[in-house]
């Protein structure tokens, strides 16, 4: 592949993704190798010991060849857009600002519940001082610096509100919480939107600007202002009920904090997307192809009712013969994909069987 990127036919190709207008082929990333966190920044790992995790063992030097060397095989593998750095995505770095407990093993890293009393309430907020919010502006100011302006930067990982409560309260109590203490829930849930929206903005002030844009984080796009992803992979233990209940506005809260927002779903529960595609939803729908299923012509007509209202950006590995399923089914207009392959040469030969053929299936 060249060895850099057409960053003009980023920029146009990007445009005409958000205005869903008429495209000869998707938005297409390429995401070259292992899903897995510490496999990939491998120097920056080597220096956190197993054990309780503190900021000071998170050494922002360390990662940076890790860097380096990601964005030179992503150059290499080709696509529409150049990789994009986030501080390292490994970190459970929500969790840890909001007072988890962080512990390390060999190759993860998880955090411990911290809110055993709803009593403790006042606890959960965030302070200029915070440690971990301290190392995560330190670790974005860095890679800004380190980009040098060869590729872009994004905000970090930053789970969801549903998440944040499961790791706080423990994912058993809190599913209890909703029924048991809602009120509890409900403010803990409008603090944690406060905090959420704070990190997301101290991020952003510190993120440059890219081909004058900004780049998504984990689930790479672009677009011509600030953006940025959210989650609430928890409220796969939810009913649509509680979403709408304890979830809903405080979602369109954070999506109003980027003028591009995205909104990350796994194939399994959909539910979400009732809200995500309102007029109060994410600007773009994000959907993870979990190998656990549905199997990907049955999620077709999902992926249709997406494309209808928003631009949608489906994650995953594909078969040659799903790829060829994709193009026979979905319109190239608002369709981004993001493709995990195993080397270069699948990249491609991906890139090559996404080059051509598509139909509009909005005809």
């Amino acid at each position: 592949m060249a060895a850099e990127f057409d960053l003009e036919s980023m920029r146009e190709r990007s445009l005409r993704f958000w205005s869903r207008e008429e495209a000869d082929r998707p938005f297409i990333s390429i995401w070259v190798g292992t899903q897995i966190p510490f496999d990939s920044y491998p120097s920056g790992v080597q220096a956190i010991a197993p054990g309780r995790l503190t900021p000071d063992m998170i050494n922002v030097e360390r990662f940076l060849p890790d860097y380096d060397h990601l964005f030179s095989l992503h150059e290499r593998a080709g696509g529409d857009i150049p990789w994009v750095a986030i501080p390292f995505w490994g970190m459970c770095w929500m969790e840890a600002i909001l007072g988890c407990e962080v512990r390390c093993s060999e190759g993860t890293i998880w955090s411990e519940p911290f809110l055993d009393d709803w009593g403790r309430l006042d606890e959960v907020h965030l302070s200029p001082d915070n440690p971990w919010f301290k190392k995560l502006l330190e670790f974005t100011e860095s890679l800004a610096s380190a980009s040098g302006g060869r590729y872009p930067v994004g905000i970090t990982l930053m789970r969801g509100l549903a998440d944040l409560l499961s790791a706080a309260r423990g994912h058993s109590r809190a599913i209890y919480d909703l029924y048991d203490y809602p009120e509890q829930v409900e403010e803990f849930i409008e603090r944690c939107t406060e905090i959420w929206v704070q990190v997301a903005e101290a991020q952003l002030e510190l993120i440059p600007e890219f081909c004058d844009g900004y780049a998504f984080g984990l689930y790479q796009l672009w677009a011509p202002g600030s953006a940025g992803w959210s989650q609430e992979d928890t409220v796969s233990s939810w009913s649509p009920e509680l979403y709408h209940r304890f979830l809903e506005h405080a979602q369109s809260e954070i999506a109003d904090v980027f003028e591009y927002s995205g909104f990350h779903l796994h194939s399994p529960c959909m539910y979400p997307l009732d809200h995500l595609l309102s007029d109060r939803g994410a600007s773009v729908a994000e959907v993870n192809y979990d190998a656990s299923g549905p199997a990907l012509r049955e999620l077709i007509p999902t992926f249709r009712r997406i494309q209808e209202h928003k631009p949608l950006l489906i994650w995953g590995e594909f078969t040659p013969e799903e790829l060829e399923d994709l193009k026979q089914s979905l319109s190239p207009r608002g369709l981004a994909l993001q493709v995990i392959v195993d080397s270069e040469e699948d990249a491609d030969r991906t890139l090559r069987q996404l080059g051509t053929g598509w139909i509009d299936g909005t005809d």
